[in-house]
């Protein structure tokens, strides 16, 4: 059990620090044509995520900051860079996903680049 909540402890960390890092990134401005997902108020929602995450936890991250996000994925390549511009778990296309064959990616609205 110790080595299950150590695991999560490190994680949290690595997350931290990960956010953190996007953070001061933005900050320079350097992304700032990645953020192409803007609300109404002018505000890029920015969701950082580490690649070892369960989908599910991107999901739950999308659906809170209200189905829409400028998606950056820490990988051991670098950073992708996900504009999630609609998620809706009640969205029929996303239900049909799980009827993509084996092997095959199913077709999302987003769009994917790396540092």
């Amino acid at each position: 059990m110790e080595s299950t909540e150590d695991d999560e402890a490190i994680a949290d960390e690595e997350l931290r620090q990960f956010e953190k890092r996007i953070d001061d990134i933005l900050s320079t401005g350097e992304l700032d044509e990645t953020l192409r997902v803007i609300d109404a108020e002018g505000v890029a929602q920015v969701l950082p995520v580490l690649d070892s995450e369960p989908i599910s936890h991107l999901l739950e991250g999308i659906e809170e900051i209200g189905g829409r996000a400028n998606v950056f994925v820490r990988t051991a390549d670098g950073i992708a860079v996900l504009n999630v511009v609609e998620y809706s778990p009640e969205d029929q296309s996303a239900q049909q996903a799980d009827d993509t064959p084996t092997g095959e990616t199913p077709a999302v609205n987003a769009e994917a680049a790396t540092e």
